[in-house]
C-alpha cells in the first residue's frame, strides 16, 4: 500500500492501524522526526514508534550535501545525542553515523552508502528531502530540487530493497516544502506504482532556475510553452502556479486571474493560503523575508483571514498601526478567527490601550471555552501535539495575557478572579508564564500582597523571592 499524507505524524497512526511490530524503516527526510518529546507530533513520531516497538531498525537517509560537510555532520550528531541516542560509530569520510536508541539500531547517511537490507521495509519519504540541502541552516526558499526522486528510488531498487508499505509526505503545511514542489508527491507515487515517470520533472526544474536568474519575462514564455506540452494535471498545476507568481511580479493582474482559475481546475483542493512565498518564511519566523511578499499577494489572497493575520504578525514590530488594520481585516473576513483577535489584543497592549486589549483577550477566551472559533495557530499546535478539541496551551496563552493586562491596569479583583481560574484549570505552570506574571505582581502589592503570593503558591521559592525583591525596589523609589 502507498499513502500520500500531508503531515508526517500521520505515518505513526497508519503503522499502528496496520499493527506493525519490530519493523525496519527507511526514513527519507531532511529532518529526523526522532525528537524525544512526550507529545506525539511531526517531529517526534519516530521516537514514539520506537518506544512502542513499531520500529526496530531506523535508517535515516539525509540530503547528501549534509554528509559532505563536516560542520553539518557535527550538527546531526549533536541533534541525535539530544534525543538520547547513543552514538556508536561516526565516519566523517563517508558521512555515516551509527547509534542506538533503547533496542533500536540507528543508521544515518546518504542514499549511496545505504547498507544491504534483506527484509522488507516500511518506506517513509518526505518530499522536503528533495528541496532541502542543509537541514540545520536557516530557511531559504529552494531554487530547485537537488536530487531527482528517480535517482534515489532506482538506487533502492539496485540494492534489492523492497517494501510492504510506502508513505509519501507533502509537508507543505508548516512551510517545509514550497507549494510549487507539492507535485513531487504524486510523481513519486506514480513511479513506485509503475516504474515510469508521471511527467518530465526536469522541465519544471529548468523553469524554476530560469525564474531565479531574474529572467521573469523569459520564465513566463518558458512556462506558457509548457501548458500544451504536458497535459498531466499535477504538472500543469505547478506550471500555473509559476505563471500566477510571475504575472503578479510583472503586474499583469488580468492574466493572474485566468492563471488562478486554471490552477484550481487542475486541483480543486489546492491550498490557497500557501501560494504566497512569504507564508513559509512567516511560519519559520523569518518575518523580514516574509513581509516582502505579502503586499504583492494581497490581490490574490484578499479573501483569506489566515493571510491577513500572518501579514499582521510580520508587521507587529515594524508598523503597529498597519498590523492593527490587518488584524481588523482578518476579523472582518472571519469574526471567529481567534488568531487575529489575540494579535489585535497584543497590538492594543503594546500601544497602551489596555481596556481594548482586555476586550480582545476576553472575547478570545470565551470563543475558546465555547469551542466556537477558527484558528490556524490551533491547527498548527494540534498537529504538533496530537490534541483535538479545546487546546490547553491556547487557553493558557490568552489567560496569561489577560492577567498581565489587568495587573498593569491595577484591576486587582480581576487578576485574582482569572488567576484562580488559571490555577483551578491547570495544575502545572510554564516557567515563562510564571516569570511574566511575577513581573507584574508587584503592581498589586498595595491591595493585598499576601493574597497575591498565596495565588503564586505553586511557584518555587526563588520566584516568590523575586516578587518580594521587586516590591522592595518599588517601595524604595515611591514618592
Amino acid at each position: 500500500m502507498i499513502s500520500i499524507i500531508e503531515d508526517h505524524d500521520e505515518a505513526f497512526h497508519i503503522w499502528k492501524a496496520n499493527c506493525e511490530r519490530n519493523r525496519t524503516v527507511i526514513h527519507v527526510d531532511a529532518h529526523s522526526d526522532i525528537q524525544n518529546d512526550e507529545e506525539l507530533h511531526i517531529g517526534s513520531y519516530i521516537h514514539h514508534a520506537i518506544k512502542q516497538k513499531i520500529i526496530k531498525e531506523y535508517y535515516w537517509i539525509v540530503p547528501k550535501p549534509m554528509t559532505l560537510d563536516r560542520i553539518s555532520l557535527k550538527k546531526i550528531i549533536k541533534h541525535l545525542r539530544k534525543q538520547d541516542i547513543q552514538i556508536m560509530k561516526k565516519c566523517y569520510k563517508n558521512g555515516v553515523i551509527e547509534g542506538k536508541l533503547k533496542d533500536c539500531y540507528i543508521w544515518v547517511g546518504s542514499f549511496d552508502f545505504l547498507p544491504l537490507i534483506k527484509e522488507k521495509v516500511l518506506l517513509d519519504i518526505d518530499i522536503d528531502y528533495f528541496v532541502t540541502r542543509y537541514t540545520f541552516s536557516s530557511y531559504k526558499e529552494p531554487i530547485d530540487i537537488w536530487q531527482k526522486p528517480v535517482e534515489l528510488l532506482n538506487c533502492l531498487k539496485e540494492l534489492g530493497i523492497t517494501y510492504n508499505d510506502a508513505i509519501i509526505c507533502k509537508s507543505v503545511s508548516g512551510g517545509y516544502t514550497p507549494i510549487q514542489w507539492s507535485c513531487l508527491a504524486p510523481y513519486i507515487y506514480y513511479y513506485l506504482k509503475h516504474s515510469v515517470e508521471l511527467f518530465p520533472l526536469e522541465l519544471l526544474n529548468k523553469g524554476s532556475l530560469i525564474y531565479w536568474e531574474n529572467s521573469k519575462e523569459v520564465a513566463k514564455q518558458y512556462f506558457e510553452g509548457l501548458i500544451n506540452e504536458i497535459q498531466e494535471p499535477q504538472f500543469q498545476g505547478c506550471v500555473y502556479y509559476w505563471l500566477v507568481r510571475i504575472n503578479l511580479e510583472l503586474g499583469d493582474y488580468s492574466t493572474v486571474k485566468d492563471n488562478l482559475f486554471s490552477l484550481y481546475e487542475c486541483d480543486k483542493k489546492y491550498n490557497t493560503y500557501w501560494l504566497c512565498p512569504g507564508i513559509p518564511y512567516y511560519h519559520r519566523d523569518k518575518y523580514e523575508k516574509g513581509m516582502d511578499h505579502f503586499e504583492l499577494w494581497e490581490s490574490v489572497l484578499s479573501s483569506s483571514s489566515h493571510f491577513y493575520s500572518a501579514w499582521a504578525e510580520t508587521m507587529y514590530s515594524k508598523d503597529i498601526k498597519l498590523s492593527m488594520r490587518l488584524c481588523k481585516k482578518a476579523i472582518k473576513l472571519d469574526d471567529k478567527f481567534i488568531d487575529a483577535h489575540i494579535l489585535l489584543g497584543d497590538c492594543n497592549k503594546k500601544i497602551g490601550n489596555l481596556p481594548d486589549a482586555i476586550k480582545n483577550y476576553e472575547k478570545s477566551l470565551k470563543m475558546v471555552l465555547s469551542q466556537n472559533y477558527n484558528s490556524f495557530y490551533l491547527i498548527e499546535q494540534c498537529r504538533e501535539s496530537n490534541v483535538r478539541g479545546v487546546y490547553a496551551p491556547l487557553i493558557k496563552q490568552i489567560l496569561t495575557k489577560c492577567i498581565l493586562c489587568y495587573a498593569k491596569n491595577n484591576s486587582t479583583e480581576k487578576v485574582i478572579q482569572w488567576y484562580k481560574f488559571y490555577t483551578k484549570t491547570f495544575t502545572s505552570f510554564s516557567p515563562y508564564n510564571e516569570l511574566r506574571l511575577c513581573y507584574y505582581a508587584p503592581y498589586l502589592y498595595k491591595s493585598n500582597i499576601n493574597l497575591i503570593i498565596n495565588i503564586f503558591k505553586s511557584i518555587n521559592l526563588i520566584v516568590i523571592n523575586k516578587i518580594k525583591r521587586s516590591i522592595r525596589v518599588m517601595k524604595k523609589f515611591e514618592v
